[in-house]
Parts: C-alpha cells; structure tokens; sequence
C-alpha cells in the first residue's frame, strides 16, 4: 500500500507506464488521483503562454511517458521527432548539451530528460514552471 496526501493505493493498481522505479509509480499515481480530483488543468489560460518543446524518437519509452505526463497535465507542446530529422538532433544536442532523448524545454530553459520532469514535479517545482495554478 502506498500512501500519499489524501489518496490511498495499492500496487495492484500499477498502470503499465509506470515501471521505472518506485518514486516514478507513485509520481504517477499521483497524477492520476489528481486528474479524478479535477486537477486537470486543460484549457486554462496561463498554459497557454508557457511554450513548451520535447525532442523526442517515436520508439522511445521514456518519450513516451514525458508526452503523456504533459498530456495529462492538459499542457500543449511542440514535439520535434529527432528520428526524423538528423539537423534536429544537432540542434537538440546544441541545446542542451545532451545527445539522449527526450529532451525538454520549458520556455526555452532546459529541463532535462524525463526523469528530471518526474523529480521536478515531485518537488512541487514543474506546475510553477508550466503555469499551472495551485488548487
């Protein structure tokens, strides 16, 4: 059982995205628990000046779930298939200085790779970052 603010979960409930380590499992838990809550932030206005940007590959696990967390925080990216287009790998690895994907920048700071977005939002640090208000 794992306990979290107001919410209680058994690992019986384990989603198939969240195998990583057990800090990502109760990350996502807790996005999940939060969007039945009604903190699903789609549509808000502050989102909207936020720019957010993923260079990612189609095949990647890791791409996969930082999509999927931006998507279930209601958050519009531009996404640049790094697979597709080797000049967007340089300029991706220009960026950020790293050749692995995904790579993320929030309003052109750089974020890092998934695992730094799940330890950003389990510090309470990536809703400011996105816009999104506290509720």
């Amino acid at each position: 059982m794992v306990r979290g603010g107001s919410f209680d979960v058994s690992f019986s409930e384990r989603n198939w995205w969240s195998t990583i380590d057990n800090r990502t499992d109760l990350f996502f838990f807790r996005v999940r628990f939060d969007l039945k809550k009604g903190k699903n932030f789609m549509n808000n206005p502050a989102t909207q000046a936020v720019r957010v940007e993923v260079y990612s590959t189609a095949l990647c696990p890791y791409c996969s779930r930082a999509r999927h967390l931006l998507e279930k925080k209601g958050i519009e990216f531009t996404e640049y298939r790094v697979d597709k287009d080797p000049q967007l790998r340089t300029e991706m690895e220009q960026r950020s200085q790293r050749t692995s994907v995904p790579q993320i920048f929030i309003s052109d700071r750089h974020i890092g790779g998934f695992d730094d977005m799940v330890e950003l939002d389990m510090d309470g640090e990536l809703d400011t970052l996105l816009g999104l208000e506290k509720s």
